[in-house]
């Protein structure tokens, strides 16, 4: 698959605009949404018979049609992410790595609802203290896909950078012809672990 040069681009001294000025306006759009991770909030979704809360698996509604399952035990989930009867997501976050309490979606608004272009997770590790990771995903109508790994505590105003990328993404990132790239020690360890899984 080809490198996705645009996000390799980044300083880690500086982070500017990923987008050409073309691909900036073609994004500026893109409206955010929030969806629950939490166990608590999905607890009403599983169905019946399915694995208790306490197990740490259980289904949680993301926007435009996707569900995220969650697996494993505190402080080593995995979230999966489906579309539909579409292909899922390998298996995010995994050992030593907790999930956010909610994923972050960029998209569209149309006659027929949101329409999700990129999905943000926070993957924790408490034991490393402060920072993080942040993944992003792309989001297509056949397809999701881990596009970029952001290791927070070591890029300079990383929400800012994650929302750069998350919009060049939407405008030009490809699944199964892009590779996801990672910014930072620990975003290359998550990318790599997705990977394993994958």
């Amino acid at each position: 698959m080809r490198m996705w040069s645009r996000v390799m681009s980044i300083s880690f001294a500086v982070c500017a605009p990923f987008a050409s000025a073309g691909a900036q306006n073609a994004v500026s759009p893109l409206a955010t949404v929030y969806s629950d991770l939490s166990p608590r909030l999905c607890a009403s979704e599983r169905k019946a018979g399915a694995p208790s809360v306490q197990s740490g698996s259980y289904t949680c509604k993301g926007v435009g049609g996707v569900t995220i399952e969650v697996a494993g035990a505190p402080g080593s989930l995995r979230a999966t992410l489906r579309r539909g009867a579409g292909p899922a997501a390998p298996p995010q976050a995994g050992p030593s790595r907790d999930l956010g309490d909610r994923v972050e979606w960029l998209g569209h608004r149309g006659a027929k609802g949101f329409e999700p272009e990129v999905a943000i997770l926070r993957l924790t590790n408490a034991a490393a203290g402060a920072g993080g990771v942040v993944e992003i995903l792309r989001v297509t109508e056949n397809d999701i896909c881990p596009a970029a790994f952001i290791d927070a505590a070591s890029t300079p105003r990383p929400n800012e950078a994650v929302r750069r990328i998350a919009g060049e993404i939407a405008a030009s990132f490809h699944c199964g012809v892009d590779n996801p790239q990672s910014l930072g020690p620990a975003a290359t360890l998550a990318r790599d672990a997705s990977e394993r899984h994958g």
